[in-house]
């Protein structure tokens, strides 16, 4: 930890010009991105915070960190933000093999059903059908 880790190097107010300290990180699908006080930090190193991680349940999470946190004798307030940003999933690309099936199916079934109505031998089955559905 480091030497002077409870004093405040950047505070809103305390000048009119705002400093604002902007880094990036690359996040993948599964990153949590904690936010803590030091009521955290002080009393639970971070491979422990990275154990506590783990569990796919943010609330989970967050409630074994302060627990931990209180544990370990919780002498100051612990603030917990913890977030696992939502990844678009990437849109499934259109199987053509498998259009070209289910349009084939299609088309036979079309054949199939239009011989079938055309065909004078079923004349006499399409009319007892139809008089059998129409009553």
């Amino acid at each position: 930890m480091a030497k002077n880790k409870n004093v405040i190097t950047n505070a809103l107010g305390n000048t009119k010009a705002l400093k604002i300290d902007f880094f990036k990180v690359q996040i993948i699908d599964g990153d949590k991105i904690l936010l803590t006080t030091d009521g955290l930090t002080h009393v639970v190193n971070d491979r422990k915070i990275q154990q506590l991680l783990t569990k796919p349940d943010i609330e989970a999470n967050v409630n074994d960190l302060i627990i931990a946190a209180n544990n370990n004798g919780g002498p100051d307030n612990t603030t917990i933000c913890l977030i696992r940003p939502m990844f678009k999933k990437p849109k499934r690309k259109l199987n053509y093999q498998n259009l070209f099936v289910l349009s084939l199916i299609l088309l036979i079934l079309s054949l199939v059903w239009f011989i079938w109505i055309l065909n004078p031998r079923k004349a006499l089955l399409r009319t007892i059908l139809v008089k059998s559905i129409g009553n």
